[in-house]
């Protein structure tokens, strides 16, 4: 994987990504992040989203991942395609069953 390019291409997918509407999003549902006061800013929306995009990069390089997210946002980077997502969700369950606990 080519760092820079890899880099490159994040940065324009964020020139290109409307944080606007994600601001509007979390003003509605007065969404905020541990160790925030009230919601985030812009800046800080922006700012968080580029720190995900550098880690995925060094994870990448590292752990050969192709996603990772935090704060709603998910980013992912596989076979030259960069992606950054906002993700509301509510709830999530996942349980694993095991033969075992039905005998109980």
């Amino acid at each position: 994987m080519n760092v820079v390019l890899t880099t490159l291409c994040f940065e324009k997918v964020m020139d290109r990504f409307d944080f606007e509407k994600v601001k509007k999003v979390m003003d509605l549902l007065n969404w905020t992040w541990v160790g925030y006061n009230g919601v985030p800013t812009i800046v800080e929306i922006k700012d968080k989203c580029r720190n995900l995009c550098l880690r995925l990069i060094q994870e990448k390089e590292n752990c050969n991942i192709d996603s990772i997210s935090t704060c709603g946002f998910r980013v992912s980077y596989s076979e030259g395609v960069a992606e950054i997502e906002f993700i509301l969700e509510s709830d999530m369950w996942d349980e694993t069953w095991k033969e075992e606990e039905e005998n109980e």
